[in-house]
């Protein structure tokens, strides 16, 4: 590499790292170098700038190409780690980087090692590895002490384990030291976030968008300002989105237009939005665009959005995160951690919040919604819980508004700082199994604010909460008096075959359990959560050959949930003669299932069966890390390092 080429390269990395991506570009033009490359360096230089340009797709090619190329080459490896995570999951991703990392050649520095050890962190605690984590984030540090990325990553190592002021606190210690550097004034804008402090956030980010040339920084401002209602300054931010990313690729410009559209349905221009999402791919954006077309010319009323506040939930605490939420819009706010130590222990039971709430001087109530009443709630002034449920796992979310003219939900969901939309048709068909189910929490004097509604099936859900009162209070005979007037009442064949469910579980009668669960497959036999519960009844009662070749039918459909795939590979996972079928299960479903910790649990057996124990006693941390209040995980992780002797009992 000639003097000159090697000027040039470092003056284009030089303004990469100052964020100055536009310069670096034509720089990069002008000299002929943003083209393949035949050094290492001048690939890696190649990649970062594609991909802050907004070129995603073919810098996605060239790092895969290059670190094909050159093998032995950590900090290619590294990048293409970041790409890969995306395609093949966090798991699969931490053993491709620990055998590059084996790979490396012997001239590797310590900035490219300590590069490898803080990806290797933020791995580790996506799958909540928070020791592992900060050991590696420990390690990167002390070989480049003066490089500010590995503090960024102790930053969102720290975010990942719900630690948020420890991470701003880390961010401003970044942000003071080094005034210039955009990912540390990123991840503090982000954090602040997280605890409420939205107008020092968006002030923060308003101010790099002005220094930095960085369509990442206009995209976070776009969607901050856009939640806050700033809606001038996002319109702006989408317009440098656009200078910044020259570029931009299909994923990074529907992003934008995802955005585009909100604005024009802000601005009340929905046939510019019903056109925009008309453009879009998707049967989400299909049917926004029907909904867009059909508002008449000129409509102006109809969404209202109630000011709840973000509530940050930490690892499954959704339930104590909307109660604390809903008591605070009511002006008599509980923090989430005192709800957390009353009602949660690895998530929390439906009839618990109710209690919870009665036994702290709040009126609650259980309903099933339906459009009319979400419409009619939200019209009063008043907030309100909802449940969804998706293949088994159950998440509550917070209803603060409804837009009637596109007819969507306004969602105030725990682990999103931004508000969010729901098609309220499309929800209501997916959680018509269970509901939905949603409840409310209201000061005692304000009771009389639902004089003017109905609660849908609201009689039904009191009786429902009676029973499971009794049941928690272990008195099965007061719990069977209750479903037996459920049955006399004719409440909703589905609340009362919800109820039997919850007598067989309670009395671990697996023959009562599946009667109650194929009634409700009757009904919705297309619900993942039901056929969930089928094929754990099955296991239960030992009908292994029947499981087999029900789920064999099961995941015919092309849209199965990847749950009952998984499902699958665990019930044949024990039998060698279906080793091909297992891993080709357990890499399909690897993506979807890499923070799910019954996957990793499933791979452990399938490494133990192979005798691969050190890849099966890496994954059983992991699920135990995930699950930590499920004792199986935790165990089946203890007694396998016990008999591997890396522990002693």
């Amino acid at each position: 590499m000639d003097m000159e080429v090697n000027n040039d390269l470092n003056n284009i990395s030089l303004l990469i790292e100052r964020s100055h991506f536009i310069e670096a570009h034509r720089l990069a033009v002008s000299a002929g170098l943003f083209e393949p490359a035949d050094a290492p360096e001048h690939c890696l230089l190649c990649c970062r700038l594609g991909y802050h340009l907004g070129d995603f797709r073919r810098t996605r090619v060239r790092a895969y190409l290059s670190q094909k190329r050159f093998p032995d080459n950590l900090a290619l490896a590294v990048y293409w780690g970041y790409y890969l995570e995306q395609l093949a999951g966090t798991c699969q991703t931490l053993e491709y980087l620990k055998q590059r990392q084996d790979m490396m050649c012997s001239g590797t520095t310590a900035d490219v090692k300590a590069d490898a050890l803080s990806f290797q962190a933020q791995l580790l605690a996506m799958l909540r590895d928070e020791t592992a984590a900060m050991d590696a984030v420990n390690q990167a540090r002390s070989l480049a002490p003066e490089d500010p990325w590995h503090r960024v990553t102790e930053a969102r190592v720290l975010s990942m384990a719900d630690k948020y002021d420890a991470a701003i606190m880390t961010c401003r210690r970044v942000v003071k030291r080094y005034p210039d550097f955009r990912p540390g004034i990123q991840q503090l804008a982000q954090s602040l976030v997280l605890v409420g402090k939205r107008a020092e956030a968006l002030q923060l980010l308003t101010a790099a968008n002005e220094r930095f040339q960085s369509w990442l920084v206009a995209s976070d401002l776009a969607e901050l300002a856009l939640d806050e209602g700033e809606y001038l300054l996002a319109g702006q931010a989408l317009h440098d989105i656009d200078r910044y990313a020259p570029l931009a690729d299909k994923g990074v410009r529907n992003h934008r237009r995802q955005m585009e559209i909100e604005l024009a349905i802000h601005a009340g221009n929905y046939a510019a939005a019903a056109t925009l999402a008309g453009s879009m791919k998707g049967l989400y954006y299909q049917r926004l665009a029907m909904h867009l077309g059909s508002v008449r010319p000129g409509a102006t009323t109809g969404r209202k959005i109630l000011p709840v506040s973000f509530t940050r939930q930490h690892h499954n605490t959704c339930a104590p995160a909307v109660l604390s939420s809903l008591t605070a819009f009511w002006g008599r706010p509980f923090p989430m951690e005192q709800i957390v130590d009353d009602i949660w222990y690895g998530g929390t039971y439906d009839y618990q919040e109710r209690r919870w709430a009665e036994e702290h001087d709040w009126y609650a109530r259980e309903f099933r919604l339906e459009w009319p009443s979400a419409c009619k709630l939200v019209e009063l002034g008043i907030p309100f819980g909802i449940t969804s449920l998706n293949a088994g796992s159950g998440h509550l979310q917070a209803v603060i508004g409804v837009d009637q003219i596109v007819e969507t939900l306004v969602i105030r969901d725990p682990y999103d700082p931004n508000k969010s939309e729901l098609l309220q048709k499309e929800f209501f068909d997916g959680q018509e199994a269970f509901g939905p189910r949603a409840i409310l929490v209201l000061p005692k004097r304000r009771i009389a604010m639902l004089d003017a509604i109905e609660l849908p099936e609201a009689a039904a859900y009191d009786r429902l909460y009676e029973f499971q009162l009794a049941l928690d209070g272990h008195d099965r005979v007061a719990a069977l008096s209750v479903l037996n007037r459920m049955r006399e009442m004719s409440d909703p064949e589905r609340l009362v075959l919800l109820t039997e469910r919850k007598l067989a579980l309670y009395d671990r009668n697996e023959h009562a359990f599946l009667c109650a669960v194929e009634g409700l497959l009757e009904l919705y036999p297309d619900d993942a959560t039901l056929l969930i519960d089928k094929q754990h009844t099955l296991h239960n009662l030992g009908h292994s050959r029947k499981r087999i070749d029900w789920l064999r039918k099961v995941t015919a459909d092309d849209a199965v949930h990847p749950r009952l795939e998984l499902a699958l590979a665990s019930a044949l996972v024990g039998n060698m003669l279906y080793h091909s079928e297992v891993k080709r299960l357990l890499r399909k479903t690897r993506v979807a299932l890499s923070s799910d910790a019954s996957w990793h649990a499933v791979m452990g057996q399938y490494c133990s069966i192979k005798h691969e124990f050190d890849r099966a006693l890496d994954h059983y941390r992991i699920a135990s890390c995930l699950e930590p209040a499920v004792e199986h995980y935790v165990r089946t992780y203890i007694q396998t390092a016990t008999e591997l002797s890396l522990i002693h009992i």
